[in-house]
C-alpha cells in the first residue's frame, strides 16, 4: 500500500512552506490452524521547502531550509489462541 500528500502554507508574516510526502508498506501473514504469526513492515520520505524573511533594523534577508525526513518502521506479532471450552 502507498500513499502520497502534498502540502503548503503561507503565513501572515510572509512566510511560505511547501512539501511532499510518500508512504509505504506492506504484511505478511502465516495463519495454520491456531498460531498467528505476522511481520509488517513499512516506511516514507518528505521533502520540505520553507522560506521565512527576517527583518531586523538596518537588515533583511530570507531564511530558505530544504528537509528531507526519511522513517522506516516494523512490526512482528505472534499469537496462539487456546480453546477452553464453554
Amino acid at each position: 500500500m502507498a500513499d502520497n500528500e502534498h502540502s503548503e502554507l503561507d503565513t501572515s508574516a510572509k512566510a511560505q512552506s511547501d512539501g511532499d510526502r510518500f508512504n509505504g508498506g506492506g504484511v505478511l501473514t502465516y495463519n495454520p490452524g491456531p498460531l498467528l504469526l505476522a511481520a509488517a513492515v513499512s516506511g516514507g520520505r518528505g521533502w520540505y521547502d520553507i522560506d521565512r524573511p527576517i527583518a531586523f533594523p538596518g537588515f533583511s534577508a530570507l531564511a530558505k531550509s530544504d528537509t528531507g525526513i526519511d522513517n522506516v518502521t516494523g512490526r512482528l506479532r505472534a499469537a496462539y489462541l487456546f480453546d477452553f471450552g464453554g
